[in-house]
């Protein structure tokens, strides 16, 4: 049960960074340029899989409704893209955008 709790949270900022973010454009040359650590992606994933941990386990009140998987998967989505606009405010690249710029 923690396991499928757990894991969801791991795709969200990938989505959010690939649908949202980027809109499609990747370019599989240069993801080898990629850092290794994503500081934004894990803290994300960190707050998704605290969140399902919580809801699965009652510690949250939420609707009966809310599924933790699909719960965890959409914080890890909501805290990466907050997490976006406040390094687009402060003029700070993540993700695929900080290797673009770098090599633009």
């Amino acid at each position: 049960m923690m396991l499928a709790a757990l894991v969801p949270p791991l795709i969200g900022p990938l989505i959010v960074d690939y649908y949202i973010i980027n809109k499609c454009n990747y370019d599989t040359s240069r993801l080898k340029a990629l850092h290794s650590w994503n500081p934004a992606a894990i803290i994300s994933y960190l707050a998704g899989a605290y969140f399902a941990y919580r809801v699965t386990y009652g510690l949250t009140k939420v609707p009966d409704s809310l599924i933790p998987s699909i719960s965890g998967l959409l914080v890890s989505m909501l805290v990466y893209f907050l997490i976006y606009l406040a390094c687009l405010i402060l003029n700070k690249k993540i993700g695929y955008l900080g290797i673009i710029k770098k090599e633009d």
